[in-house]
């Protein structure tokens, strides 16, 4: 078999991540489409082997032209949840206010938000500074009418960046790193655009810490701290901010622009050697499952909980949820129904880091009487 090379750096020192006959979107409806993923030792990103590929292209537009993002099955901005807000505040609100908390924000400037969907960044941004220039970037139009109701200083264009006249001082990026083919064309565009004295806001999904993270057909990439920190570097960026804690199975970086550096080879993580042996182990545990048909509960309706079910034709006999929003609906022929329903001698999967899926289990025990499966799923954790 011909060594997969890696597309950032052009380095065969790559090894074979996650394997799938079928993948998912972000938005957890079902693509018939097979992934590799591929691990680079050397720059420690990580990529999938249809990059470049046609067919997967003309795919990953129809789930973009579908799907609106930070959302399942809903058209409400998804919330994050503190202690210190019992609601939750909306991803944009958070972003808006990590950037306003880590960096002292001018009383006015010219600000691009890259990805901005329907431009809810934009107008927290605008509430707390409505001085600003505000941009907003996105590859479909249908986004144009609402961001530009923003301000009468709020502007959209599905144009490439590099085709922009202004340059920024400060250029927002969450959650789009992972779905642009070209990368480097990109890093070379917000170097180029960010003002000698700006600042970069990033923000992605972290493997480390969500194993599950390659199944999704539409992200051509995805990363760890390290890995993405060294890649920066190589484009003229020095991390001054790196928060993995805050936001699970994310990271949030701040930058500043420097001078570029070569890539830093370094060994395989021991984090992703640990995710590759769990990965291994799942597969094995749920095609166990799926062959003696045992019934199922599965906590969630999150992409990860339906691929797990559709891949492996496991026997899901409800979806397990505490969000009332997202009960009495059908998925694959499935109810969703809440945790005080489900049948007490029935485990349910927890498709969660281990970590989380312990807490989670104590609770769901505790609560309402019922067994479940933490990562590799196997009976005899329980």
């Amino acid at each position: 078999m011909e060594q997969f090379k890696c597309p950032l750096c052009q380095s065969l020192n790559t090894k074979l991540y996650l394997t799938t006959q079928t993948s998912v979107a972000s938005d957890g409806q079902h693509v018939d489409m097979p992934i590799n993923a591929y691990w680079c030792n050397d720059c420690q990103t990580l990529s999938k082997s249809h990059l470049g590929c046609e067919a997967s292209s003309h795919v990953i537009d129809s789930i973009y032209n579908r799907y609106t993002l930070h959302s399942v099955g809903t058209s409400q901005e998804t919330k994050v949840l503190f202690n210190v807000h019992a609601g939750g505040i909306t991803k944009s609100k958070y972003n808006y206010l990590k950037l306003k908390e880590n960096i002292d924000i001018k009383s006015t400037g010219k600000l691009l938000d890259i990805g901005c969907h329907y431009g809810s960044f934009l107008q927290n941004f605008h509430d707390g500074f409505p001085f600003w220039h505000l941009y907003g970037v996105d590859v479909s139009d249908r986004f144009k009418s609402k961001v530009e109701s923003i301000s009468e200083n709020t502007h959209f264009t599905t144009s490439p960046i590099s085709k922009l006249a202004e340059n920024f001082d400060i250029i927002v990026v969450t959650h789009v790193l992972e779905h642009i083919a070209d990368l480097p064309e990109l890093l070379a565009s917000l170097y180029n655009k960010l003002a000698s004295n700006g600042v970069l806001y990033l923000q992605t999904n972290n493997l480390e810490s969500n194993y599950f993270l390659p199944i999704i057909y539409e992200q051509y990439y995805n990363f760890t701290p390290n890995g993405l920190t060294n890649l920066l570097a190589g484009y003229g960026f020095e991390v001054m901010h790196l928060d993995t804690t805050t936001l699970p199975k994310e990271m949030t970086l701040i930058c500043k622009k420097a001078e570029p550096k070569k890539f830093k080879p370094k060994q395989c993580e021991h984090a992703l050697e640990e995710n590759i042996r769990l990965l291994k182990k799942i597969d094995f545990q749920l095609k166990q499952y799926a062959n003696s048909s045992m019934p199922l509960y599965i906590l969630g309706t999150t992409y990860v909980a339906r691929w797990l079910a559709a891949n492996y034709g496991l026997n899901i006999v409800g979806y397990l949820d505490e969000d009332t929003s997202s009960l009495n609906q059908l998925i694959e022929g499935v109810a969703v129904m809440p945790p005080a329903q489900a049948n007490k001698d029935i485990p349910v999967i927890l498709p969660f880091p281990i970590e989380q899926a312990k807490q989670i289990s104590q609770k769901l025990e505790h609560n309402f009487g019922l067994t479940s499966l933490v990562p590799p799923f196997s009976q005899e954790l329980l």
